[in-house]
C-alpha cells in the first residue's frame, strides 16, 4: 500500500488512515466502528453511546496514578466539499492526499484536518506506552460540523475529569477563549409544478473562493447563491417572466458557497438574457475586485419540462434575495472580532421541493433572536417553511485557566512562542462540555490548518508535529 505521510510518526499514520474511512457529518459510523475495533484490539476500556460518540479510557502511566485525570477531545466528522465536476464520492472513495512545500492537501476535496488531526493525536497518545501522563479520557465526538450534536449528547457520568484539552483548533499556536453561539436552519418551499412554458436556461456561478462561514465571513467573499438569486431577481424587475426548475448550489451550511447553478425558464430572447448576465457578472466583479475576483457567470440554453409556478418562483427568488446573509456586526473593543453573521450555505431542489440551509452566528443571543425574527417574517411573507435544526451556545472566557497556562508554558518550551488567545466567530463543542462538570477548565490547541471547509484546506506538517510535541509535554506535567 502506498502512503503519503511518514508512517514512523504515529499521528501521521493515524491521520492518513482516517482519510481512507468515511467520516462526513451524519456518516461517521464507519469510523466510529473503526475506533471501537481499535480500542478492543489495544485492550482499552471504551464507551460508545447512541450518537456513536466513542470515549476511550487509558490508565495513568506509572508514577502518575495520583494525578487528576484529563479529557482529550476531538470530533470525527469533516465538512465534505469538492470541486465542481468532481466525481469523488465521500461515502466510498479515500481522499487523494499529496504534499507540496511542507503542506498536506487533498486533490479536489476538503482535507478533513478539521478535526481529523485531533483524532489522530488521541490515537497516537493512546497507543504509546512510553509516554508519561495522568489518567486519560479521550472523547471522539460526532456531528460537530452540523451543530455539535455529539457533544450535546455527552453525559457527565462518562467522565471523571474536570479539565480538558480540546483539539479542534486550526491556528497552529492559537487557543480559542471565546466563541459565538449559532443556529442552523432549514427553509423549504414546496411549489406548484407546471409544464414549462418558456425557453429553458441554466445559469452557473463559479470561480469564487468560498471559505468557513465563521472564520472567513468578514472577508467579503462572494456567495454563489446570492449572486445567482440577485441576477434572477434583477431580470424579474425588468419584467422577464421566470419559472424555476432546478437548483444545486453550495455544499454545507457552514461553508460559504463558491459555485452553484439554477435552471429556469424565461420569456425573453437568449441574446437579451446573455447581455444581462454579462452586465451583472461585471457588477459582481467590480464589487469583489479586491476580495474574490475570479467570478464567472455562464448562461446556456437547456431543455426544461416542468417548472415551479410563476407566483412560487417570484416568492422564492424574493425570499432568497432578502434573506440576511454575510458579515453583520463586529466588536468595537476586541480588534478584528466578529460578533454577528449569517451564511446562506445551500440551495437545492430535493424531490418536488426547494431546500435551503442557513447558519447564523453571534456572541449575543439578542442578535440571534433578531435574525430569527427577520427569517420568520420573510418566511411568512413568502410562504416558506422554516425549521430549526440545531442551536449551539457560545463558549465564554474562563478566567485564570490553569490548564491554559500550562499548555501555553509547554508550547513556549517547544516552539519559543506563546499561544495567541482568540475570540472566534465560530462554535466549538467546549460550549457543551464546559457544562458537564463544576469548574470545568478547558483549553484548545491544534496545528495550522487554514481554509477549513473548502477544497483549499491544508495542513502544515511542521505545525502538526510541533503541536503533538506540545501535547505530550503538557500531559507529562499535568
Amino acid at each position: 500500500m502506498n502512503y503519503v505521510l511518514d508512517q514512523s510518526k504515529p499521528h501521521h499514520r493515524h491521520f492518513e488512515q482516517m482519510t481512507r474511512i468515511q467520516h462526513g457529518s451524519f456518516h461517521e459510523k464507519p469510523y466510529s466502528d473503526y475506533l471501537v475495533a481499535w480500542a478492543e484490539e489495544h485492550g482499552l476500556r471504551y464507551l460508545r453511546d447512541e450518537m456513536l460518540n466513542v470515549i476511550m479510557y487509558k490508565p495513568a502511566s506509572p508514577g502518575y496514578e495520583d494525578h487528576a485525570p484529563v479529557i482529550l477531545q476531538g470530533h470525527m466528522d469533516m465538512v465534505c466539499v469538492k470541486e465542481k465536476g468532481s466525481t469523488h464520492d465521500f461515502e466510498k472513495d479515500p481522499l487523494d492526499l499529496y504534499i507540496e512545500d511542507g503542506w498536506l492537501r487533498a486533490r479536489g476535496t476538503s482535507l478533513g484536518a478539521d478535526d481529523g488531526v485531533g483524532c489522530a493525536y488521541m490515537l497516537a497518545i493512546l497507543e504509546d506506552d512510553t509516554l508519561k501522563h495522568p489518567p486519560l479520557e479521550c472523547a471522539f465526538t460526532v456531528q460537530e460540523e452540523v451543530g455539535c450534536f455529539g457533544a450535546k449528547a455527552l453525559k457527565a457520568e462518562y467522565f471523571q475529569a474536570n479539565r480538558m484539552i480540546g483539539l479542534d483548533d486550526v491556528g497552529g499556536g492559537t487557543t480559542y477563549v471565546t466563541t459565538a453561539g449559532s443556529q442552523i436552519i432549514d427553509f423549504i418551499k414546496a411549489p406548484i409544478w407546471e409544464k414549462a412554458a418558456g425557453k429553458g436556461y441554466r445559469l452557473e456561478a463559479e470561480g469564487l473562493v468560498g471559505g468557513h462561514s465563521g472564520v472567513d465571513i468578514d472577508k467579503e467573499r462572494g456567495n454563489a447563491i446570492k449572486i445567482l438569486v440577485k441576477t434572477l431577481y434583477s431580470l424579474m424587475r425588468k419584467g422577464v417572466v421566470i419559472q424555476l426548475a432546478d437548483a444545486d448550489a453550495g455544499m454545507a451550511a457552514n461553508a460559504i458557497p463558491y459555485f452553484g447553478e439554477v435552471v429556469f425558464t424565461a420569456d425573453a430572447e437568449e441574446t437579451v438574457l446573455q447581455q444581462h448576465v454579462l452586465e451583472y457578472e461585471q457588477i459582481f466583479r467590480d464589487q469583489l475586485a479586491h476580495s474574490d475576483s475570479g467570478l464567472v457567470l455562464k448562461l446556456t440554453a437547456c431543455e426544461v419540462e416542468q417548472a415551479a409556478s410563476r407566483k412560487d418562483t417570484e416568492e422564492l427568488v424574493s425570499f432568497l434575495r432578502l434573506l440576511p446573509d454575510g458579515f453583520m456586526h463586529k466588536d468595537l473593543i476586541k480588534e478584528g472580532a466578529i460578533t454577528t453573521s449569517s451564511n446562506l450555505g445551500t440551495f437545492k431542489k430535493d424531490g418536488d421541493r426547494f431546500v435551503m440551509q442557513v447558519m447564523t452566528r453571534s456572541s449575543f443571543d439578542s442578535y440571534l433572536a433578531m435574525i430569527e425574527e427577520e427569517q420568520i417574517l420573510l418566511s411568512e411573507l413568502f410562504r416558506v417553511e422554516r425549521n430549526m435544526l440545531g442551536q449551539l451556545p457560545g463558549f465564554n472566557y474562563i478566567e485564570n485557566s490553569k490548564i491554559r497556562k500550562t499548555v501555553d508554558e509547554c508550547f513556549y518550551q517547544v516552539s519559543g512562542r506563546h499561544l495567541e488567545e482568540l475570540f472566534v466567530h465560530g462554535g466549538i463543542e467546549a460550549a457543551y462540555i464546559v457544562k458537564l462538570k463544576d469548574n470545568m477548565d478547558i483549553v484548545t490547541i491544534g496545528p495550522l490548518a487554514p481554509d477549513e471547509h473548502t477544497v483549499k484546506e491544508s495542513l502544515n506538517l511542521a505545525s502538526f508535529d510541533e503541536i503533538y510535541e506540545t501535547i505530550k509535554l503538557t500531559l507529562s506535567v499535568l
